[in-house]
């Protein structure tokens, strides 16, 4: 496991993408694509993830388009159901997973429902794994299960477009509200920026509703990537505004 350290998201932005430039190997992907990527998983921790810069001086992507980000990872996205709604949204997954619950039909309920003649003891329902976490660390904020998922195996198994994040979980340390997040595949030029400051905002929500302070950010990677070649003039914008120092 590669690691990177920073005060940041900007700073810890530039490490990552000086890092797969100089140590990355150019690889094809599925689609066709040139990629320079690392062989191992890279873990950033962003140590004051709301300290300005948030958004790196080069970015591509300012704060307005930042801000929309946001709002597709906070709160679901209604779907119009006329082909042009996207795959998925992180928002929808989070808030609106698609679960199920069993109970036995000797309970109460169980006798009501049968009373009307649904005789069913499993049910589907979408669950706020958000407002799960929240509750779970109110409860208990020494609890190790405050966890929130993408992943539908039913939808993403053998989907061309499967989420790329893959799983929140936070943690309560001495009244501080950290956040960690998984990637099965990142975009370290273009998309992790807008990760890193959308989780951010995230984190803060959970931290407000857990009356606690936001703590570190941390984000693993497991197949991080740069597109150099596609997004040359993006990548060309970073180097140009540079706000770290060039180590020689």
């Amino acid at each position: 496991m590669i690691t990177i350290e920073g005060d940041t998201i900007a700073e810890c932005h530039e490490q990552v993408i000086d890092y797969i430039m100089t140590h990355g190997t150019v690889k094809v992907t599925e689609d066709g694509e040139t990629v320079r990527q690392l062989e191992e998983p890279i873990s950033i921790k962003i140590r004051h993830p709301f300290r300005e810069p948030m958004i790196h001086p080069g970015s591509e992507y300012g704060p307005r388009f930042a801000e929309e980000y946001v709002k597709k990872i906070l709160y679901t996205t209604p779907l119009k159901h006329d082909g042009t709604d996207p795959t998925y949204t992180y928002g929808n997954r989070f808030r609106t997973y698609p679960a199920s619950f069993r109970f036995s039909m000797n309970t109460l309920i169980g006798k009501i429902l049968k009373f009307f003649g649904l005789q069913k003891s499993y049910y589907s329902l979408p669950t706020d794994q958000i407002w799960d976490m929240i509750f779970r660390l109110c409860k208990n904020p020494n609890s190790r299960r405050a966890v929130a998922i993408t992943w539908v195996p039913s939808e993403d198994s053998f989907s061309d477009e499967p989420p790329c994040l893959q799983l929140v979980q936070a943690t309560v340390i001495e009244s501080d509200l950290n956040l960690f997040a998984y990637f099965r595949s990142n975009d370290m030029l273009s998309a992790w920026g807008q990760n890193a400051y959308a989780l951010s905002y995230l984190q803060n929500h959970i931290a407000h509703g857990t009356n606690c302070d936001s703590g570190w950010l941390e984000i693993v990677s497991h197949n991080a990537h740069i597109y150099f070649k596609r997004d040359a003039t993006a990548l060309q914008k970073i180097r140009d505004k540079r706000i770290n120092p060039v180590i020689s």
